[in-house]
């Protein structure tokens, strides 16, 4: 048998081998990582949750890290960076409808009432009374009124 052949089919087994052991590896690492980051974020501690949920994010886009890095930077009043992560979960299946909430929130905190006043429209939860719904659309109203129309 000729020897490069030889060699290389034990190249491939490792190459493989190697790729196969290291998928539980990858997850087990992915989840330790969000874990510290959960713990962060129930400490308070959002800026090092930030950190970690980023380092997660960057192995695998899922709709529960979307959701905490919006939450972090909501809860640290960055409004423009939660802004940005909630329009990245609001368009991810399987994102919870809250989110759709606090999306239309930080939209609203930053002066975008046209598109805050869709985002509640289209809130589906039950966390919300109708009625406070209904305040949040009319005070997005009321300010497209007083910004086009200033006394």
């Amino acid at each position: 048998m000729n020897p490069i052949i030889f060699n290389h089919k034990i190249a491939s087994v490792v190459v493989v081998s190697l790729m196969l052991l290291s998928i539980p590896g990858f997850k087990a690492h992915s989840q330790y990582v969000i874990r510290v980051a959960d713990q962060q974020f129930e400490h308070y501690n959002y800026n090092e949750a930030v950190k970690f949920y980023l380092k997660a994010w960057k192995k695998k886009e899922l709709p529960y890290t979307a959701q905490r890095l919006a939450e972090s930077y909501r809860k640290m009043n960055d409004y423009k960076t939660a802004e940005e992560w909630y329009a990245r979960l609001a368009a991810m299946p399987g994102s919870p409808a809250e989110s759709r909430l606090w999306y239309a929130q930080a939209l609203r905190s930053q002066g975008k009432y046209v598109e805050a006043k869709g985002q509640y429209q289209q809130y589906t939860g039950q966390t919300v009374s109708s009625a406070q719904l209904l305040t949040w659309i009319a005070s997005c109203d009321s300010a497209m009124v007083w910004i086009a129309a200033p006394k």
